[in-house]
């Protein structure tokens, strides 16, 4: 399966998270997984938060957030 993701805010129950969502080849949700906000340096770390609060602008998604441990 060939698809997309990107970040989105989703809410899950009473709890607002910041989740990378994919997507499949017909732009229906397969998998919503939170984003893991880590980087090799503080610079990195930086830049892909701030990459990452680009989805704030974006609607919130209702859904079922997968929990990987």
């Amino acid at each position: 399966m060939m698809g997309t993701w990107c970040h989105r805010v989703v809410r899950d129950k009473d709890k607002y998270r910041v989740c990378e969502v994919f997507y499949d080849d017909k732009g229906g949700i397969y998998d919503i997984i939170p984003a893991d906000l880590s980087g090799e340096s503080i610079e990195s770390l930086r830049e892909y938060c701030q990459w990452a609060l680009g989805c704030l602008d974006k609607g919130i998604l209702d859904g079922e957030i997968t929990d990987i441990k």
